[in-house]
């Protein structure tokens, strides 16, 4: 599937673990944000992306990927959540190697609460999010890339705002002897601890084990995609997806992820593939 240029559209109905974190003082990480989907393919195939971030969206799962875009493309997203929870997000990938990206999330005006007034205190907190990224891929083979990236954040809650750097490596590797298969490999966010107020917070460092097999079948583009993610506070997270494209211009994609912030764990995803331009959307339904 051949896109120079991409426009991808996401509307998601998704509670966040970066929303609890911003109303509860418990039991989530900081900079949670740093790991949200940005990518409606990446969120209609259940975050099953690692060995598919061969585009512009590469810097989010996998620079090793942006060794293997072969046009130069732009991803413009914008990804709706429950609870008023809104993510922009903008990457761009240069042939054969170079990407940026820009991601911003707010949580929009988040309740106040104190040990006195657990319920509230009637004042609210704005919270947001933003990071800006550079990274670079590399082919070492005609079938092992390598990617790098670097990112930085600042995370504001309030009048308090923090800022910090972190690091991406990756890896892809496609299979020389099965035609189609691809397997992929990514650590994310990785860095030193970042002050909040007097706490030290981790970084949501992540590894990404993922794999994705490509077929073709008559006027049909078939792939199926499998993904294990284990962030440093988390348990193993696993993701399922598959994609079927008619006649090289419609997708219909189906998901299925075990991330407890996910809604019930299924997604959807429809997407429209053009010369020039392409849009997809991606729909994940909360649970009762």
């Amino acid at each position: 599937m051949r896109r120079p240029c991409a426009t991808a559209i996401a509307l998601g109905l998704l509670l966040t673990a970066g929303a609890a974190r911003a109303q509860s003082s418990a039991g989530a990480d900081a900079f949670d944000f740093l790991r949200l989907d940005a990518n409606a393919r990446a969120v209609g195939l259940g975050g099953a992306y690692t060995a598919l971030a061969t585009d512009s969206n590469a810097l989010l799962y996998n620079p090793a990927g942006l060794a293997r875009v072969r046009s130069s493309e732009a991803t413009l997203m914008h990804n709706q959540y429950a609870l008023g929870i809104n993510q922009q997000y903008i990457g761009v990938a240069l042939k054969r190697g170079l990407g940026f990206q820009f991601n911003y999330a707010t949580l929009g005006d988040v309740p106040r609460t104190t040990i006195a007034d657990p319920d509230g205190t009637g004042n609210h907190l704005n919270v947001s999010d933003t990071s800006l990224g550079a990274g670079y891929g590399w082919e070492m083979s005609p079938d092992l890339a390598l990617g790098a990236g670097l990112k930085y954040f600042t995370e504001t809650l309030a009048d308090v705002s923090v800022s910090g750097y972190a690091a991406d490596i990756g890896g892809l590797y496609r299979m020389p002897d099965i035609k189609g298969l691809v397997f992929g490999a990514s650590l994310l966010n990785i860095g030193p601890p970042v002050k909040f107020a007097s706490t030290a917070e981790k970084l949501p460092t992540t590894l990404r084990l993922g794999t994705a097999y490509g077929l073709k079948i008559p006027h049909n583009d078939v792939t199926l995609a499998l993904d294990f993610t284990k962030g440093v506070l988390d348990k193993i997270r696993v993701g399922l997806g598959a994609e079927t494209v008619f006649d090289e211009h419609f997708a219909v994609r189906a998901g299925f992820t075990t991330r407890q912030d996910a809604g019930v764990g299924l997604a959807f995803g429809l997407g429209w593939i053009g010369r020039k331009i392409g849009a997809d959307y991606a729909f994940v339904p909360m649970g009762g």
